[in-house]
């Protein structure tokens, strides 16, 4: 399975889009989770037949072209997030960390959206205080 992971990655970040072979990906895909297991292990069949119920979107990444083959977006998404609460131990409220989080979303979105952070936050600040809500 990590060979078969592996290669469609490789396929989608050095292959142009037209040439990737995901046929032959989808097959192999089938017949590790439609095979025998070769083991009695309860925990590998719990795995494959797991994986069975989602095949539909292991590759979802080689049928749309706007889905990152890997999590490396979200994993520096969260990195702010963990470092902060490293830095100072823990939030001292749940409202406290979920204003964090409401917060660094909306910057992190900005970003991705190629707007300004500050503006965005700025127009927020301006809502009617009964229109905003965690």
């Amino acid at each position: 399975m990590l060979n078969l992971i592996t290669d469609a990655m490789k396929q989608r970040r050095e292959k142009a889009w037209d040439e990737i072979d995901r046929e032959g990906l989808k097959k192999r895909l089938d017949e590790l989770l439609d095979g025998p297991l070769g083991t009695d292990d309860k925990e590998f069949a719990g795995m494959q037949k797991g994986l069975s119920g989602k095949k539909d979107y292991i590759f979802t990444f080689l049928d749309n072209p706007d889905v990152p083959y890997d999590n490396n977006a979200s994993e520096r998404a969260v990195r702010p997030a963990k470092t902060k609460q490293k830095v100072a131990g823990l939030f001292r409220t749940f409202l406290g960390a979920e204003t964090y989080a409401v917060i660094h979303s909306v910057i992190d979105t900005a970003k991705k959206q190629d707007l300004s952070p500050f503006r965005e936050l700025q127009l927020i600040a301006q809502l009617k205080p009964s229109m905003l809500t965690l």
